[in-house]
């Protein structure tokens, strides 16, 4: 089957169309998908701030309310915990003599 060269060129023209069409509809979802993600970057940083500043505060508290022996009960029996579970490590070594 055989294009004449008009029909040839037309379809480069209306490929041409597409194609700029394309680039720019591609421009612009990076423009959008950057500002979204700048805003959610920021918005994440402040969360973590704001919640790294609660910690530090409820522990200071604590640490001024309590004292130290009731801080330290819940890391003793977080320690004993995995001593339990992941047990000792024994390597047996097996050394052949002649």
């Amino acid at each position: 089957m055989f294009v004449s060269e008009q029909a040839y060129a037309e379809k480069l023209r209306q490929d041409e169309i597409v194609y700029a069409r394309w680039v720019r509809r591609q421009a612009a979802i990076r423009e959008r998908d950057a500002k979204v993600r700048r805003f959610w970057l920021g918005f994440g940083a402040i969360l973590a701030l704001a919640f790294l500043a609660a910690l530090v505060v409820a522990g200071w508290l604590l640490w001024t309310a309590v004292g130290l022996g009731v801080l330290a009960v819940p890391v003793v029996v977080v320690l004993s915990i995995a001593a339990a579970v992941g047990g000792h490590r024994c390597i047996t070594i097996v050394q052949h003599w002649h």
